[in-house]
């Protein structure tokens, strides 16, 4: 589906702080797709983190805590063995992740996760905030707001009465 084209997202700060708590993002692609994510630290007592995509091919799920599972169409999916004093680093593809880092920079190769990439997650993040500021407004994509600005401030400035 390429990359998005725009982002809505909606924000919650916490009981007795003004700092985001909880986050309903959507994003938009060319094609009419929408995508939704939430991400929250208002779950409960008990720490929750997971994923779950689903396509015309199936369903993948991921759970980071409390416990490290993979699942493709509700069959577990084994992860890597965990070779390290803190299996997570290697179960969630850290180590692996640096690795081809190390790789591709040695190899002269532009590596997956560029500049380029962060980039690209920065104006989602920007469009975000800035959306979230707004009541939800849909912000177009690339993110041509202020820069001069962090995410935070682009929420708040939005939200003054």
């Amino acid at each position: 589906q390429g990359r998005p084209v725009a982002v809505a997202a909606q924000l919650r700060g916490g009981l007795g702080h003004s700092s985001d708590e909880h986050a309903e993002v959507s994003l938009r692609y060319a094609s009419g797709l929408v995508s939704h994510v939430t991400a929250s630290w208002q779950a409960g007592p008990e720490s929750v983190w997971d994923a779950q995509v689903a396509g015309v091919s199936g369903v993948v799920r991921a759970e980071l805590l409390p416990v490290q599972l993979l699942e493709f169409n509700g069959d577990e999916v084994a992860l890597p063995a965990a070779g390290g004093p803190i299996p997570a680093l290697d179960q969630l593809g850290y180590n692996e992740q640096l690795r081809a880092l190390a790789a591709d920079t040695a190899a002269g190769r532009e590596p997956v996760m560029s500049a380029a990439f962060g980039r690209e997650v920065l104006q989602v993040v920007l469009a975000a905030y800035q959306s979230a500021g707004r009541r939800g407004e849909e912000v177009a994509l690339p993110f041509t707001g202020p820069r001069d600005l962090t995410p935070l401030e682009l929420w708040r400035q939005g939200t003054k009465p």
